[in-house]
């Protein structure tokens, strides 16, 4: 039996027949064979293996071709795969210089069955031409009309100009506000509402304003007229009591800020310090003389202040007059006391009064006699209130001594401070007014004080005079407590 060997070698295809079987010979048919194959010798028997092995091919399955790979019809082409690219595939782009075979109806430009059903209804080339033939043909430059314009009628449209109406408003102020500026030949229209007529105005370019078109078939109103009045620059709206008000000026009236700018007059004059000193006091009355209060005017406090001093002159009139030394004054040493009669201090020389004079019997007369003197010279005070030195700057003055407990007023040595002597000796009185006992001593023992008694004043209301005699030397004379 023969077997089919299928040898592909590039394009071309063979089949080899061989036998398999028979012994080796010399001739053909099956008593032949082949002496030697692949290194074997004898009678050798080809199997499939060996061929592949020899031409490196191998052997397709006849059943496994293509119908067509035996036919060579179209008809048997087929996806199976065969020894050629078209055998083994079957696809009819792999057949070569085979013709064009459509497969769909797309292949040869006919519609599809849903193509078809949109033809069915599309408009026909029959209906189409008639349509065609009633159009209007495209001209470069021109467009397509309803009506036909001729070359006249193209060149008066062409020379209207644009539209300048700008609307309709309110009032004239929200056409002011919403057209500040508009170009020349624009207008508008003014409209309240109902019952009010429309007004035009017309933009002025020049002034740069809107003005009322002139030869309006509704008269302006007085509403419109006062609008108009108050639009227009410098023009203010004044209501009646402004009015009013500006009427009641005077004419001429400048506004001030202060009266340095005014102009004063011949009748009213400035309000002045010294025109009021010099004003004469007209109607003054003198009747009434009580207190002033402070709801008096100035010509009624001084008229009251007058009525009281002409009321104290008559009681200052029955007083005397002039003091009489000897008749109703007192003298000690040649100065005056009041009361009648003289009062004469004498006393030897050399002894503790010096210019004073007197002696220790009436030192109480004589302190009276000093007091007296003192008030009456207007002799100036300082007020004691605790314990301290006495200075020269005390020489003359009253010490007034106003402490509740006991104090002590201390002489201070010249050391320190010295005493004026020119002239009058130095003193200083000693007056105490508190209930605190009042010690008058000298500083150490560098001043000596001499008293007649202790150097405490007697209490309260006893006073004392200390007279500098020397150099760190005193005398204290007056109400003392007694030794």
């Amino acid at each position: 039996m023969s077997s089919v060997i299928v040898v592909k070698h590039g394009f071309r295809r063979a089949v080899i027949a061989a036998g398999l079987r028979g012994a080796p010979g010399a001739g053909g048919g099956g008593s032949a064979g082949v002496s030697s194959f692949n290194t074997r010798t004898g009678i050798v028997t080809l199997t499939g293996a060996d061929v592949t092995g020899a031409l490196s091919y191998t052997p397709a399955n006849n059943a496994s071709l293509a119908g067509v790979a035996f036919s060579g019809a179209y008809a048997d082409l087929s996806g199976r795969p065969s020894l050629a690219a078209v055998a083994l595939s079957g696809a009819y782009a792999d057949l070569s210089g085979a013709p064009f075979i459509p497969a769909a109806p797309g292949d040869i430009g006919a519609a599809t069955s849903a193509q078809g059903a949109l033809a069915d209804t599309a408009v026909q080339p029959a209906a189409l031409t008639v349509q065609l033939d009633l159009k209007v043909d495209k001209i470069a430059g021109y467009g397509l009309s309803q009506e036909n314009y001729t070359a006249a009628e193209k060149a008066k449209l062409a020379g209207l100009e644009g539209s300048h109406y700008r609307g309709t408003y309110l009032n004239l102020t929200a056409l002011q506000t919403a057209l500040p500026t508009a170009s020349a030949g624009d207008y508008a229209d003014v409209d309240a509402g109902t019952a009010d007529p429309v007004q035009r105005y017309i933009w002025d370019d020049s002034d740069g304003e809107w003005v009322a078109q002139a030869g309006s078939a509704d008269p302006i109103t007085a509403a419109q007229v006062k609008t108009l009045y108050e639009s227009n620059a410098d023009t203010n709206a004044y209501t009646d009591a402004e009015k009013t008000k500006l009427a009641g000026i005077a004419a001429g009236a400048t506004a001030n800020a202060d009266t340095d700018s005014l102009s004063e007059g011949t009748t009213n004059k400035w309000f002045t310090v010294a025109r009021v000193l010099d004003a004469v006091l007209g109607g003054l009355s003198l009747v009434t003389g009580s207190a002033v209060v402070n709801t008096d005017s100035i010509q009624v406090a001084i008229g009251k202040l007058q009525k009281q001093i002409t009321d104290l002159t008559t009681v200052v009139a029955g007083k005397q007059a002039t003091l009489v030394s000897g008749t109703n004054i007192k003298t000690v040493n040649g100065s005056s006391l009041l009361g009648s009669g003289d009062l004469v201090v004498s006393g030897g020389a050399g002894s503790d009064w010096g210019d004073i004079g007197g002696t220790l019997a009436d030192q109480t007369d004589l302190q009276a006699a000093l007091t007296a003197r003192a008030l009456v010279a207007g002799l100036p005070s300082r007020t004691i209130t605790a314990s301290g030195a006495v200075t020269p700057a005390d020489a003359g003055k009253w010490l007034i001594c106003t402490s509740a407990t006991p104090i002590t007023l201390t002489i201070g040595a010249e050391a320190t401070a010295a005493w004026t002597t020119s002239g009058i000796l130095p003193m200083f009185h000693v007056l105490q007014v508190g209930a605190g006992a009042v010690t008058v001593t000298g500083a150490g023992f560098s001043v000596t004080l001499h008293a007649s008694d202790t150097n405490v004043l007697a209490g309260a209301g006893a006073a004392a005079t200390a007279l500098w005699r020397a150099s760190n030397t005193w005398s204290l004379i007056g109400r003392l407590v007694a030794a």
